[in-house]
């Protein structure tokens, strides 16, 4: 018969512990963290989205499946825990696209851009992304600040590119979206 309470007691404490078995789980996450990131990238580009895109939906529901089942085993370890981790929201985030189109009919390509936040699940694996991390939590009104400026001045620049390449060039610049 088996025993829920003792295995997730083992679960909970082979993930407090830097055994060969989780150092491996946690190399089989990043490579397929950064599997999702290389495969949005690949499927923004049209012929491979044309000739792969199949392929490029399985690797999608697959990995989905793994980080939801991911999720799910560490909110039953962790329970309480759970929602204190910083990560447990980027987590979310980034599978929530695939289960919206589920329910909603509508393009969600835009959303499915939200599937690169994936890659932030990283961080705890490097050193230097949890600095970037801590760095973006104390600084980001400074850093908020800094992209609106530079938000302001590529809707002033595109809107000037687009006023003067219009005519010239419609194809490319014939709307201020395209000329941003």
């Amino acid at each position: 018969m088996i025993d829920m309470p003792t295995i997730k007691i083992t679960l909970y404490q082979e993930t407090q512990r830097k055994t060969r078995g989780q150092r491996a789980f946690d190399v089989f996450l990043v490579v397929l963290i950064l599997g999702n990131v290389l495969a949005v990238i690949l499927e923004s580009v049209n012929s491979l989205q044309m000739q792969y895109g199949s392929a490029f939906r399985l690797f999608e529901s697959v990995s989905v499946y793994l980080f939801s089942v991911e999720l799910i085993l560490r909110y039953w370890v962790t329970e309480k825990q759970f929602w204190r981790r910083p990560c447990t929201a980027m987590d979310i985030l980034a599978i929530l696209p695939f289960y919206l189109g589920f329910f909603i009919n509508v393009d969600l390509r835009l959303l499915r851009l939200f599937r690169l936040i994936r890659v932030f699940r990283i961080s705890p694996y490097f050193r230097s992304l949890s600095l970037l991390a801590s760095v973006l939590k104390q600084e980001y009104r400074p850093m908020f600040s800094a992209l609106s400026v530079i938000l302001i001045l590529m809707l002033l620049a595109g809107s000037g590119i687009y006023l003067l390449e219009r005519e010239g060039q419609p194809e490319t610049f014939g709307d201020i979206p395209s000329a941003l």
